[in-house]
């Protein structure tokens, strides 16, 4: 017996059992809901999901025109089939117009069964479709972004070398100036400028130098626990002001990978966290290992290395989510950590050149947290 949850629109009880009956006979296990009003049928499918509505026409008071209406409009994808004994030609027409998939008598109760079958498969049949449609324009979106990922890697990959070669001695001239100044000279500020101004296009080079360098990298076992402690060494001593929360799980897999490329996109991580939170809050970072019997959402069934990073800072617009991977958006207006745009693109990059997925969520106000999944090894 095949399981169906029914949703039966009809005002007599023996009507109602009726219907049952002749579903058991065509192989289903019903369960049902009978109501015969407009707000016990609104209620009903608001309540549980439901695979099935078989609606009589006319009812004392409610119709199975308006039932229809509703179903139309709060449960598109579920069937709707009239069985009544009480409907014209003219009127099984108009509904089978208006979204009905099928009318059944109630003397002929015997096509019940096949014309239930054949709706619930061609449900299922427009949910797939769906599903396979959503796929479909998130492969396109993946690989528009790739397409850009590649653009910018070429251009970078042409002026990124001879830009760090101009600003490596540039970077020494903050230094030298200080030492040629007296304590409290009015100069010192500027220099402190500078020196903040050469370190952020310092960063923004070496942006562009990963994007140039993604596809000419050597891949080895990589342990993702080494490599996210070397990128928070990294980002050197944190202000009294910013506290960390680091877990670090033992049992985090190995993944093959390219350990310079996964520690630039995890400082990038780090230091967009830094920047939402201006250096005062909670910077967390926790890795894990992670088994799907399942997939879930674009991971596969299989082993992960997840690393969750997580900040309390002013979090991300709802408006601004779908756009934040995209190379040169940033959510940064100015001031001394305005953003280039290329940071979480480049994260992007690098996890889509792992086979893995990064993922965001956030709440205004509240902070945000990025997960990073990474198959394991073989």
């Amino acid at each position: 017996m095949k399981p169906l949850r029914l949703l039966l629109v009809e005002d007599s009880a023996d009507d109602a059992l009726l219907v049952v009956r002749a579903l058991a006979r065509a192989g289903w296990h019903p369960t049902f809901e009978r109501v015969e009003t407009e707000a016990a049928f609104r209620a009903a499918l608001r309540a549980a999901p439901v695979d099935l509505v078989v609606s009589d026409w006319v009812l004392p008071a409610f119709s199975g025109w308006a039932a229809l209406g509703i179903s139309q409009a709060d449960a598109p994808d579920v069937p709707f089939i009239v069985c009544s004994g009480q409907i014209d030609e003219e009127a099984a027409v108009t509904a089978l117009r208006s979204g009905a998939k099928d009318f059944v008598t109630k003397g002929n109760l015997a096509r019940l069964g096949p014309a239930v079958e054949r709706e619930l498969e061609e449900a299922a049949l427009r949910r797939e479709r769906r599903r396979a449609e959503a796929e479909v324009v998130r492969l396109r979106t993946e690989l528009e972004r790739s397409r850009r990922l590649e653009e910018v890697g070429m251009i970078a990959s042409q002026v990124s070398h001879d830009l760090r070669n101009l600003i490596s001695p540039l970077m020494l001239l903050p230094d030298q100036l200080r030492l040629r100044i007296e304590p409290g000279h009015q100069a010192r500020p500027l220099c402190d400028k500078l020196q903040q101004g050469m370190r952020r296009l310092a960063d923004v080079t070496e942006d562009l130098l990963t994007l140039g360098r993604r596809r000419q990298v050597r891949l080895e076992p990589t342990d993702l626990n080494l490599v996210v402690r070397a990128a928070l060494d990294g980002l050197g001593e944190a202000p009294p002001t910013l506290s960390m929360a680091l877990v670090f799980a033992p049992d985090v897999p190995r993944v093959v990978g390219a350990p310079g490329q996964l520690a630039r996109a995890f400082a990038n991580l780090f230091a967009n966290a830094r920047d939402a939170m201006n250096d005062q809050g909670v910077l967390g970072v926790r890795t894990s290992r992670v088994d799907l019997p399942s997939p879930r959402g674009p991971l596969r069934p299989g082993c992960y290395a997840v690393v969750e990073v997580s900040d309390t800072g002013s979090g991300i617009l709802p408006g601004q989510l779908d756009h934040i991977f995209e190379p040169y958006f940033t959510t940064k207006a100015g001031g001394t950590s305005s953003g280039s745009g290329l940071g979480l693109a480049i994260v992007h990059g690098i996890v889509s050149d792992h086979q893995g997925t990064v993922s965001v969520k956030s709440e205004v106000g509240r902070g945000t947290s990025f997960t990073v999944s990474i198959p394991a090894s073989p």
